[in-house]
């Protein structure tokens, strides 16, 4: 696969994840918590083209917040959705969300 198409898909992962997220509980909740933790490191791995590199070191810094206030809450034992609300997980999807368009504009 190439970046472009990687990256997409792990941006719509994240969108995906926002959306349901409200609307799952305890385990179901936390083995998300645990796939998204997993989808984050694997994109942290995948190497840019260097017309991608700026906005792929974006990427980097802000899927890094997202996997430490990932791993806080997984940290704090039970986890609920008010955890999840009271975190900055939801803003920081959004802020890489907003890049997608970016990703594609680049034609890779």
């Amino acid at each position: 696969m190439n970046y472009a198409t990687e990256t997409t898909e792990y941006i719509n992962e994240l969108s995906t994840f926002a959306e349901e997220a409200p609307n799952l509980e305890g385990p179901e909740l936390k083995s998300r918590l645990e796939s998204l933790k997993d989808s984050i490191k694997d994109f942290m791995k995948l190497e840019a083209p260097s017309i991608a590199e700026d906005i792929h070191k974006e990427l980097e810094n802000k899927s890094q917040v997202l996997l430490d206030a990932t791993n806080k809450i997984l940290q704090d034992g039970e986890v609920t959705i008010e955890q999840l609300k009271q975190s900055e997980i939801y803003k920081i999807i959004d802020n890489i969300t907003k890049l997608k368009n970016q990703i594609e504009d680049l034609g890779l």
